[in-house]
């Protein structure tokens, strides 16, 4: 019964030490599997890192252009985009048909043809009324001793544009003419305040001492209150000078 007992303990410590064996063997191969795969791993992520150096290596070289082989046509090479064409400078718009008209009705104010220049004016206040061409039509009818007419016209450049000092002091110079004093003082107060100037001073002082002398009614001679003649009223319109010139903001035509 002893060596029985001892028997089965003797196969049961080699089968134990077998079974230890076993393990041992398989935990070595697991681990020399693991150590394997990581190698492998490792050589991957190598290989990887190479490819990508020669890829970015390859991509800074210039591209190599090779000859045509002999006897084989050569592609054609696509055409280079055009060159974006320069801006052109915008066309100047062209003159209407008014402008035109005004603008030979200037030519005839400057060649002292007065008729024809307000027929000029007229074509051009048809197509297109202005307060330029109303102020520019009133001063060829002071030039005629049109008094109303030209009042007319400046009334209504200054109802077109009530900040052009021309057309107040044309109408002031026009109804200082007509003997309407009062308003002519108050006409050419208000060019003065809109653009001073000299001849404006002039014709304001005209007018005054014409009004006075009016409602004085005295015995006084109109020398002596420089009641102006014909030849004195037209002087504001006689003077040609530049359109700089201060005088000339009532004497010449607006272009």
């Amino acid at each position: 019964s002893t060596q029985s007992t001892w028997g089965q303990n003797s196969v049961q410590i080699r089968m134990s030490a077998s079974l230890q064996m076993q393990i041992r063997n398989n935990a070595a191969a697991t681990n020399e599997a693991l150590r394997g795969v990581m190698s492998w791993e490792d050589e991957m992520k190598r290989k990887d890192e190479e490819l990508r150096k020669k890829s970015r290596e390859r991509s800074a070289r210039p591209t190599r252009v090779l000859p045509p082989i002999r006897g084989t046509p050569v592609p054609a090479q696509p055409a280079a985009p055009a060159a974006a064409a320069p801006p052109t400078a915008a066309a100047a718009p062209q003159p209407s048909e008014a402008d035109l008209a005004k603008a030979q009705g200037n030519k005839h104010f400057q060649n002292k043809e007065y008729p024809q220049a307000i027929k000029w004016y007229s074509d051009s206040i048809r197509l297109a009324p202005s307060a330029v061409v109303y102020c520019n039509r009133a001063l060829a009818r002071i030039k005629l001793n049109q008094w109303e007419g030209a009042e007319c016209d400046c009334s209504r450049a200054i109802e077109l544009d009530p900040s052009s000092a021309k057309a107040w002091h044309r109408r002031g110079v026009a109804r200082k003419n007509l003997g309407n004093f009062t308003e002519a003082i108050l006409d050419l107060e208000e060019s003065q305040k809109l653009q001073p100037d000299e001849t404006t001073d002039l014709e304001l002082e005209d007018a005054k001492r014409l009004l006075s002398w009016k409602n004085s009614k005295s015995v006084q001679s109109p020398e002596s209150v420089r009641v102006p003649t014909g030849r004195q009223r037209m002087r504001i319109v006689d003077d040609e000078d530049e359109p700089s010139a201060p005088a000339a903001a009532a004497t010449s035509p607006s272009p």
